[in-house]
């Protein structure tokens, strides 16, 4: 009986050895382990590194993007204070051009007095009155004579006005000019700013706007104020032709539509915002003329092209130095007539489009 327990005791012994792994094993698990949470721990510390890393390049971008804000902020102020000191000068040159045709007019009378008055002598006056018969017809004679002493005296004063004033009006829009060219220089480097840092960070950019509504919050009056403009240029100027048989040419080489014609935030979005890049040729929709190309505050640099029946195409946020055509000139469907810019209330680079009947928007989708 106790040779057969120390048997089983034996066995026992044996069996639970054989389960318990060596010293040596045990210990090299134990390195396993170590070298494992090792490695989670370098992992997790690589996945912070990348973390940080990314959230860096979302603060620099950010950066990025409130730079380019205020660069673009700074560049659409000096435009619009260009395009306002351009039509003051605008003004100044028709003010000097009315002035110099009422001189050239007042210089031809004021030559013919002195060519009269020459060639009657200086006794004329003193002669006439003598030889009047009675009277009546000397102070009738006296009369006429004061008459037109007066009016060689205010054709004489007037074309010496003029001259002064045109002297004056001369002198007044040398600086102004002056003002408007180093302007212009300003907006130039400006504006080549603004396209080269948007350039270099176009991508990370555009990833940016897709996030974002394509909301150019438009005032309404203002809205109003181009649609009552484009019927008074299209009644004053239509293009004499009409729209193309051949169809309707699209404005921009993207074809995508950020927001479409139709209700939006509570108003009506009478166009359609075209996505495209930065610099993107923009084309007449169709034949046409230009009857519009103006600053306007909330969209930018605008373009308006009559193609008669009644039909006229806007093309918004442009840069005036990107626009390649001037009012009343000819237009073909397909000819670059700008480039896309981002001037004015926009998220980003792209086309605001609209098509009008009759000084109404239509949905320009319904054309193509």
């Amino acid at each position: 009986m106790r040779k057969i327990s120390f048997v089983l005791i034996l066995t026992a012994i044996l069996t639970l050895s054989s389960a318990v792994p060596p010293l040596s094993l045990l210990v090299q698990a134990e390195g396993t382990v170590d070298e494992k949470k090792k490695d989670v721990k370098e992992r997790d510390k690589e996945i912070q590194e990348k973390e940080k890393e990314a959230e860096q390049q979302k603060e620099a971008l950010k950066k990025v993007e409130e730079d380019l804000k205020k660069e673009k902020a700074k560049l659409d102020t000096l435009t619009d204070t260009i395009a306002t000191q351009t039509k003051e000068i605008e003004k100044s040159e028709k003010k000097i051009e009315e002035l110099e045709k009422s001189i050239s007019k007042k210089k031809v009378a004021y030559h013919k007095q002195l060519q009269r008055v020459y060639k009657q002598g200086d006794m004329f006056y003193l002669r006439t009155l003598i030889e009047a018969n009675d009277l009546s017809e000397f102070f009738a004679t006296l009369e006429g004579i004061q008459a037109l002493a007066e009016s060689n005296h205010k054709i004489a004063t007037g074309y010496e006005k003029d001259q002064q004033k045109l002297k004056e009006e001369t002198e007044e829009l040398k600086p102004k000019l002056e003002k408007n060219k180093e302007q212009q220089k300003d907006a130039n480097k400006l504006y080549k700013k603004v396209m080269e840092k948007y350039k270099e960070n176009e991508k990370e950019l555009k990833a940016i706007e897709k996030e974002k509504d394509h909301l150019e919050e438009i005032n309404e009056k203002e809205s109003q104020e181009i649609r009552e403009m484009i019927a008074r240029e299209t009644a004053k100027d239509q293009y004499e032709g009409t729209p193309s048989s051949s169809g309707w040419t699209w404005p921009v080489p993207s074809k995508r539509i950020n927001s479409p014609f139709g209700p939006r935030s509570g108003g009506m979005h009478k166009g359609l915002d075209i996505g495209g890049n930065l610099g993107d040729p923009i084309f007449a929709a169709n034949d046409g003329k230009v009857i519009a190309s103006r600053a306007s505050s909330g969209y930018g640099h605008i373009v308006v092209l009559s193609h008669g029946s009644g039909l006229t195409t806007l093309y918004a946020h442009m840069y005036p130095g990107d626009v390649t055509v001037k009012v009343g000139q000819t237009v073909r469907a397909g000819q670059m007539i700008a480039k896309i810019g981002l001037y004015g209330q926009t998220t980003g680079p792209h086309l605001h489009f609209e098509l009008l009947k009759n000084g109404v928007a239509q949905n320009p989708m319904n054309y193509y």
